[in-house]
């Protein structure tokens, strides 16, 4: 069967019939920005229900990117970071303890025996032992050894700073009636006069260290202990620098009361940022005064670090990503620091896996919900 073609002509014999051009947008779009149409612009019967369409998406975008963005950097990461700088800042404290000569301070074993109530560790609890007895000769030697004889105090205080130095040692000293009666000179009729600085963070250490050898001091002493807390906490709460009374605040307010965490956590960003190397602080030199008298000297590194160990252990007990798994190992430790470091790390690993997962996909489903909008 022959099909007859017909003939389609040229390109240039064919006519197609003539439109005027669609007018051209206002130079403002007027769909997704917000903005006024141009004079005389028709706005189609659909132009309400896309405009709100377009805001709605625009809104649930910026909410996404915003969300990653807190997911990213927020609350939870910033705390992440801290506790694994204060895992670090520990071991690091922890390693130059262990390093040290077995000589210097009573106080060092003691702040030592505080870390030790928080944390167990076998060779912590080594090195202050064996530095403990090199102690038996010290005046206060009752502050680390609970079998030490108590020695006896000085029919007269004194004056000035040597006055304050007997005051300390009370609780520690013989006969009890003139140790009961400096210790109450000490905290002072009612605490009418309040104190301040390395004073006041005292008074509480000798009501304290009173409590520890059975000093029968008078009901109403005792019951001074919450005022004389409230009073250090008071002045912490307005410091925000470091200084070693910085650190003896906190590490007192860190065992003998209850900081909150918020507290805590602000003087461990102060403690940790205050490292002049891995485990070292080196507090500025102070000047201490007492009835009229007053005295410059050197803060031994070694008495601010061992109180910022104390702090330290305790916010990591306090915080369960770093506190369980540390304790554990330090429970456990061989003595390898490359462990506890290792131990650290995964620690903060595995706590921040699920927020950085989090984070990632609201940041990819923003960009999907982006490319769309754009290629709508």
């Amino acid at each position: 069967m022959i099909r007859r073609s017909r003939s389609r002509g040229s390109a240039r014999d064919r006519s197609y019939p003539t439109h005027p051009p669609p007018p051209r947008s206002p130079p403002s779009a007027p769909f997704g920005l917000g903005g006024a149409l141009a004079p005389g612009f028709a706005v189609p019967a659909r132009a309400p229900q896309v405009l709100r369409g377009a805001r709605s998406r625009s809104r649930v975008l910026g909410l996404l990117i915003v969300l990653g963005l807190l997911l990213a950097s927020g609350p939870a990461a910033a705390d992440r970071d801290l506790v694994t700088r204060a895992q670090e800042a520990f071991d690091a404290a922890r390693a130059k303890t262990l390093r040290e000569p077995l000589d210097g301070r009573i106080d060092a074993v003691w702040h030592t025996d505080l870390v030790l109530a928080i944390r167990p560790d076998p060779q912590l609890q080594f090195w202050a032992d064996t530095r403990r007895r090199l102690q038996s000769r010290h005046l206060t030697y009752r502050l680390v050894e609970p079998s030490a004889a108590l020695t006896e105090l000085p029919a007269d205080p004194g004056s000035g700073l040597d006055k304050w130095y007997v005051y300390m040692r009370a609780p520690f000293g013989v006969p009890r009636e003139r140790a009961v009666r400096y210790v109450s000179e000490y905290l002072g009729p009612e605490l009418a006069t309040p104190e301040s600085g390395y004073v006041l963070t005292h008074q509480l250490t000798v009501l304290e260290w009173s409590r520890m050898t059975e000093l029968p001091l008078p009901q109403e002493l005792w019951e001074r202990k919450p005022v004389l807390l409230a009073r250090i906490a008071e002045e912490h709460a307005t410091d925000d620098s470091f200084s070693d009374l910085f650190a003896e605040r906190i590490c007192f307010l860190a065992v003998y009361a209850n900081p909150s965490d918020e507290e805590l956590e602000r003087s461990v960003r102060i403690l940790v940022d205050a490292q002049v190397e891995p485990g070292v602080w080196a507090p500025a030199p102070i000047t201490l005064r007492y009835d009229g008298q007053s005295r410059d000297t050197e803060v031994e590194p070694e008495h601010a670090r061992k109180m910022v160990m104390v702090v330290l252990a305790e916010y990591l007990r306090r915080n369960a990503g770093a506190g369980a798994d540390a304790d554990a190992g330090a429970g456990a430790d061989t003595g390898t620091d490359a462990d506890a470091d290792a131990d650290a790390d995964a620690d903060a690993d595995a706590g921040g896996g699920a927020a950085w997962w989090l984070a990632g996909g609201v940041g990819l489903l923003a960009l999907l919900m982006l490319v769309r909008r754009f290629r709508a």
